[in-house]
């Protein structure tokens, strides 16, 4: 059965994969998307003027992954592009915070106890994603 991989035609991000014989239908169903043969995931690929690419990795670097939560120790993350998103969330207490990287880089502190996941994310690189310890 052949297999279509659908992306946005702008950016050449994948949005789904298709198996089967109605093409036509699903081109008529999904008018603002692009197509190619084969079945890629976005997980790891992204199509870059009609080929499917490899999405690149981040060279981010941290110099350490646990902190005292005291608001004075830190983390500092190195060699982030510019742009990149950059979210925080706290296992057990529920925090959450979202901002945008202004410089290649970012430190991050906190005086709450508790494990941070740190996600760094800007398109097409895979997600960078750490687990900061700040419980002692």
């Amino acid at each position: 059965m052949p297999a279509y991989t659908f992306f946005s035609p702008s950016n050449g991000e994948i949005a789904f994969n298709y198996e089967g014989y109605a093409i036509l239908d699903m081109i008529s169903l999904f008018p603002d998307m692009s197509y190619i043969s084969g079945k890629y995931e976005w997980t790891d690929s992204y199509v870059d003027q009609g080929i499917a690419t490899p999405r690149p990795e981040f060279s981010i670097t941290v110099n350490k992954s646990t902190l005292i939560p005291d608001g004075i120790d830190f983390i500092e993350f190195n060699s982030i592009p510019s742009n990149c998103s950059i979210q925080i969330k706290g296992l057990s207490t529920g925090y959450y915070y979202s901002d945008i990287a202004t410089s290649p880089q970012e430190t991050f502190s906190t005086n709450v106890a508790d494990s941070y996941v740190i996600t760094i994310s800007k398109f097409p690189y895979i997600n960078f994603q750490v687990t900061i310890d700040a419980n002692s």
